[in-house]
């Protein structure tokens, strides 16, 4: 259960700073989903190798750049949990605008 919890709080923390992100940037965030899963490593202290990161957007407006650069600034400046995370696990992220 706690590496759920890790899970749970990655992806709240950077869904919440994406959505802000559109938002500050004058898009519409009709709705926001993050599917977030993980590969355990096998040996002791289990933590995790990798995380993959799939953002959902419902929005009329936004475009992937702007879908791209909200990511990049979670990871790089926003998201505490993001930074907690990097350098010790392979983040990967993804996303589809559904309008």
């Amino acid at each position: 259960m706690p590496l759920e919890l890790v899970l749970m709080s990655l992806g709240t923390c950077s869904g919440s700073s994406v959505a802000a992100l559109l938002r500050r940037m004058g898009r519409t965030v009709s709705a926001l989903d993050v599917h977030a899963s993980g590969v355990r490593r096998e040996q002791h202290p289990t933590s995790f190798e990798s995380i993959m990161l799939r953002f959902a957007l419902t929005s009329p407006d936004v475009e992937e750049e702007d879908m791209r650069k909200a990511i990049q600034l979670s990871e790089e400046s926003i998201c505490p949990v993001w930074d907690m995370l990097k350098g010790r696990v392979i983040i990967t992220t993804g996303f589809d605008i559904i309008r």
